[in-house]
């Protein structure tokens, strides 16, 4: 068996019995939130934050009638992806949002720019814009 063989075998092997950490955290928030995770919030989407195309934010918000206008609480989210990945897209990331807006909580989910294109410190500097925004 070469090298990389042995590699690729070793690599698969590590994921084995393994337990899928993002498909137990959906389905506890499905638990927690019953069909309020799979309901159609209102989202405003894609707005822009700064000048590059992956600087977008999402904001998940219920209307809500009992405060005035601006004092509802805040929480700014950043998906997960090592700086290299992922977005404000994927289902783990929307459960967040989806999870504090019903709970009366104003939910902004933002991207970032990516690496190797966002090189440090961009994505340092996307969390800091989209925070201020």
């Amino acid at each position: 068996m070469s090298a990389t063989s042995r590699l690729v075998a070793a690599v698969r092997d590590l994921g084995k019995g393994k337990i899928d950490t993002t498909q137990k955290t959906i389905a506890m928030y499905e638990a927690a939130m019953g069909d309020a995770i799979r309901s159609n919030l209102p989202v405003t989407r894609d707005i822009a934050y700064g000048a590059h195309e992956q600087q977008l934010l999402d904001v998940y918000a219920l209307p809500d009638r009992d405060r005035a206008a601006g004092t509802k609480p805040v929480v700014v989210f950043f998906h997960q992806g090592g700086f290299v990945a992922g977005g404000k897209g994927a289902l783990e990331t929307v459960v967040v949002g989806k999870f504090f807006s019903h709970r009366g909580v104003v939910c902004v989910l933002a991207n970032y720019r990516l690496a190797p294109e966002g090189a440090w410190p961009a994505a340092a500097e996307d969390v800091a814009a989209a925070s201020g925004w």
